[in-house]
């Protein structure tokens, strides 16, 4: 993933770095959080829910279109545009973290049998992660203009 996160780097801004970056870290978070719960496969799902979570506000266009275009797995279609399927409170809980809304994310986590713990651990370790691979491969490029 270090290799291709560059891939995603779509503009200069700082509003599209923290887009990416967020981006990164949601992937890392829910795949972790799916690690020992899941099989790979899963996991791999998870992980591409995240990484596409962002994608309507780094592309400016809706998740609709983005889902129709690439055909991920049904499991990550139906949570980005339905908010339904086995991946959706995974989706939910994230947002709820962001948010700061702790009790909706105690009660999810307690509905997902998700140990606080565990919670608090994945985010660090997706947190880090992200840092790293960020670090990797460096500061955007700048854009190519005319001459």
């Amino acid at each position: 993933m270090k290799n291709q996160a560059g891939l995603f780097r779509i503009g200069d801004s700082p509003r599209d770095e923290t887009l990416l970056e967020l981006s990164l870290y949601r992937a890392r978070f829910l795949e972790l959080l799916g690690a020992g719960r899941y099989l790979q496969q899963e996991g791999d799902e998870l992980f591409l829910l995240g990484l596409l979570s962002m994608a309507d506000a780094l592309l400016g266009i809706s998740h609709s279109a983005i889902v129709e275009r690439i055909r991920p797995p049904q499991g990550v279609a139906d949570a980005l545009v339905r908010s339904e399927g086995p991946y959706a409170r995974f989706l939910t809980l994230v947002w709820g973290m962001e948010r700061g809304l702790v009790e909706q994310v105690a009660r999810l986590a307690q509905a997902m049998e998700i140990e606080p713990a565990a919670i608090n651990g994945a985010s660090a370790a997706a947190r880090q992660w992200t840092s790293e691979v960020l670090g990797a491969i460096g500061p955007a490029a700048a854009p190519l203009r005319a001459a």
